[in-house]
């Protein structure tokens, strides 16, 4: 019998000895410190940050570990470090504290705990002996391959602008997306876009012809990583259902183009599978834009809701990200409501309703992207061609981006404008959805919208020239944040369910 009793006693203390933190007095806890994730910190400084989810609970001398982790449960914590020395335990909560002072206060009036204190942290150097190597691509970018985040520049300026580097840490983090373009062809054969490039139909693909700008659009979102050559897009996991939206210019007499070959195109991407849909077009496709009166807007808004409420009705989620539009034929901006299409979609004239949709539903899945370019001094502004007003929701590089094109123009090169921008919102979208695909469609436009997730103020023009136009500032989008925030809330869905 004293024999069975002595290894039911060993048992005993080999279970609680393998539990750092659980025991106290002659079988000391171990310590232990779990590393603090980069999601939880809420920056103060370009060094300094908090998180509002790991505190630093003392507790008086006489507190065991036993008593210790009945009291961190009874808070609804977590042990995620421990020490020995100070009685000290990291506690983990599942949500942010949004007022830390008086959650620390509270905590300090309970029995046994002697204060409670916010978890600091510092940051540390990029690249710095003993860190893991950071993921950079090996895509050469005519030998410009250097990345500086702080101080974007070259010809990857606009990826450096938006933190891609940074989001692509996270890359074991992202799933396969699908993402749609429509606009004027694209060049299959293209060394960077290779695999890249699937159509909803035989038939679109029959009719897809070779086109600069759907080239470059195409490689801004997903031209292909690491493959040694070229450049690398936003989005290097996704793949692109396209449709040509050009018309077969076979007769002199075709002046006109039905916008319903746009919304066509549109669909057919969803259909096939597209969560985000680039459009950069509009109604300024010949650089003849104009105000438009407000009934025209309307007619449009109606229209377009129309579309999204049929297809939200019969269960597809989208997102729709359009270009904002390059101003009128000055060059000048006006607002962005008169470049049509989902751009034109407003509270005002949205008829999902008649459809059984709520008008949320609609204009939560549009983004509207305005153009941004690279100031001398670091910060960002916008063109004077970007259109405005308060129907754009966020801005991107669109100022001599350099990416993808045909052939005929050097398969590589510049170009500028709010069709430039669009695609880096779109594949921003794509980052995010690839972190967790049971997300909705309003959920990824909120989360890359979201003033708490963007980057920089972009400045608004000084050549504010006309009159009646809304001349604001805007967000630059942030791959980083957005992709940041989609796995923590990712994570806080999955750990609720």
């Amino acid at each position: 019998m004293q024999k069975i009793i002595s290894l039911i006693l060993c048992a005993v203390l080999a279970f609680f000895s393998s539990f750092p933190g659980l025991i106290s007095g002659e079988l000391k806890a171990k310590d232990f410190l779990e590393e603090i994730k980069t999601e939880y910190i809420e920056k103060i400084s370009d060094s300094v940050g908090i998180s509002k989810r790991v505190f630093s609970v003392f507790f008086d001398d006489d507190v065991n570990a036993f008593a210790a982790k009945k009291i961190i449960k009874k808070i609804g914590g977590k042990t995620v470090g421990f020490n020995s020395l100070l009685n000290e335990y990291k506690v983990y909560f599942d949500q942010s504290i949004d007022n830390c002072q008086e959650f620390c206060e509270q905590l300090q009036k309970l029995d046994g705990i002697v204060c409670a204190i916010p978890q600091i942290a510092v940051k540390i150097a990029p690249n710095s002996e003993g860190d893991e190597e950071k993921y950079i691509p090996n895509d050469p970018w005519n030998g410009n391959n250097q990345w500086d985040e702080e101080h974007p520049g070259g010809l990857n300026w606009h990826l450096e602008a938006i933190q891609a580097l940074s989001a692509w840490q996270y890359k074991d983090r992202m799933s396969t997306i699908d993402l749609g373009v429509v606009d004027g062809g694209v060049y299959v054969d293209h060394e960077d876009l290779q695999g890249k490039i699937v159509f909803p139909s035989k038939y679109l693909e029959r009719t897809n012809s070779v086109d600069t700008h759907g080239t470059h659009v195409c490689g801004i979102i997903s031209a292909n990583a690491d493959n040694g050559i070229g450049v690398c897009g936003v989005c290097p996991n996704a793949k692109i259902h396209f449709v040509d939206w050009d018309p077969e210019y076979n007769s002199l007499s075709q002046t006109w183009l039905d916008i319903e070959r746009i919304y066509s195109g549109v669909c057919y991407t969803i259909k096939d599978g597209a969560k985000v849909v680039n459009l950069s077009l509009g109604a300024d496709l010949w650089g003849n834009m104009k105000k438009f009166p407000t009934f025209v807007v309307n007619i449009v808004g109606n229209f377009v809701s129309a579309i999204m409420a049929r297809l939200i009705k019969q269960g597809y989620d989208f997102v729709i990200c359009q270009a904002a539009g390059n101003g009128d034929n000055s060059s000048h901006a006006i607002n962005a409501e008169n470049n049509l299409s989902f751009c034109a979609v407003s509270e005002n004239n949205c008829i999902s309703q008649l459809f059984g949709v709520k008008k949320s539903d609609v204009l939560d899945r549009i983004i509207v992207v305005g153009s941004a370019a690279l100031a001398a001094d670091g910060s960002f502004y916008q063109p004077a061609y970007s259109n405005v007003g308060a129907r754009v929701d966020i801005c991107a590089p669109g100022n001599y981006v350099f990416s993808t094109v045909d052939p005929g123009k050097g398969f590589y090169a510049y170009m500028s404008g709010t069709s430039m921008a669009t695609p880096v919102v779109t594949a921003v979208c794509g980052l995010v959805w690839s972190i967790d695909s049971s997300f909705t469609g309003s959920m990824v436009k909120k989360i890359v919208c979201s003033p708490e997730t963007a980057g920089p103020l972009v400045k608004a023009t000084t050549q504010q020239v006309n009159p009646d136009v809304n001349y604001m500032d805007y967000h630059m989008v942030n791959a980083k944040l957005s992709v940041e925030k989609a796995i923590e809330i990712s994570e806080r869905l999955n750990n609720n369910g």
